[in-house]
């Protein structure tokens, strides 16, 4: 999906209450997640996103569901896997999407 992406933290804040979606991209057939007010380092997100091919895509962490979705944040992706977004109450799976897919939040 994307080209080698930057993997240095070092440049850009890892929290900000302020980031949003900022970039979509349009995709078709992809399993993704639609996500209204969910949480990433600190900002609340609503955008869909593709899921993100790892073994395990959903994990609890403090009590709350997350999700690892194809997505950079302020241009980086981790270094270890993509990001996990925390699901608000609010979400839907998409086995077969078709239309904007966000894949980066600044």
């Amino acid at each position: 999906m994307f080209p080698a992406p930057n993997t240095n933290f070092g440049e850009v804040r890892s929290l900000d209450t302020a980031a949003q979606p900022s970039l979509t991209i349009p995709m078709k057939g992809v399993f993704a997640v639609e996500i209204v007010n969910g949480t990433i380092r600190g900002a609340k997100v609503s955008s869909v996103f593709k899921i993100a091919q790892v073994e395990k895509p959903f994990s609890v962490r403090s009590g709350r569901l997350r999700v690892c979705v194809e997505c950079l944040w302020k241009g980086r992706k981790p270094r270890t896997t993509w990001m996990h977004i925390t699901l608000g109450r609010v979400w839907k799976i998409h086995h077969s999407y078709d239309g904007e897919i966000c894949v980066d939040i600044r």
